[in-house]
């Protein structure tokens, strides 16, 4: 029986992924469970190359080269949220919501600019960013529909200027310029 031992690549999200595989000459139709071989981190997928060959017999075997090591490329981006930005945004959260304001946070793993566009066009009236700097601040940033921006407001500030303004009922979209 014939192995196949190939090397191929894949885009993905996180970069260009390479993989080491091995089926066989069935193609892989009539075979048992595929098996995943993951190196240790910081390592290749060809630690694994000597074993593709006997595992492959009667099953497909791959041996990823993970984000950031081996062949593989890290992520084109970096991550916009961190653990820390998580937590800090969700008491934000809670905060908004004690004051019976509705709240959604996206942690979605979409570009920044994308999730700006998206609530943007989505049209949601306050749209709040928390970078590192913001959250070590003890602040955020409005974004509005209009493209302005007020960078640096402290939390509390923030929590009362959307319960004033949902307060007084104002049917216009929030601005820089108009939020007081």
């Amino acid at each position: 029986m014939t192995i196949h031992l190939r090397k191929m690549y894949v885009d993905s999200r996180f970069g260009q992924l390479h993989l080491h595989k091995a089926f066989p000459s069935s193609g892989g139709f009539d075979e048992l469970a595929p098996v995943v071989c993951v190196p240790p981190s910081h390592q290749t997928g060809r630690v694994f190359r000597p074993l593709l060959g006997d595992i492959g017999r009667d099953r497909s075997v791959y041996a990823p080269d993970l984000p950031g090591s081996g062949e593989s490329d890290g992520p084109d981006r970096a991550t916009t949220v961190t653990d820390q930005q998580h937590g800090y945004v969700a008491d934000l959260a809670e905060q908004l919501r004690a004051r019976d304001i509705r709240v959604e946070v996206d942690t979605s793993d979409d570009r920044m600019q994308k999730k700006i566009r998206t609530h943007t066009l989505a049209k949601v009236p306050f749209l709040l960013l928390v970078g590192a700097r913001d959250a070590e601040a003890g602040a955020v940033s409005f974004r509005f529909r209009d493209g302005t921006q007020r960078n640096g407001v402290p939390v509390a500030e923030a929590v009362e200027l959307i319960a004033g303004w949902i307060g007084r009922r104002d049917n216009t979209s929030p601005t820089a310029e108009r939020l007081t």
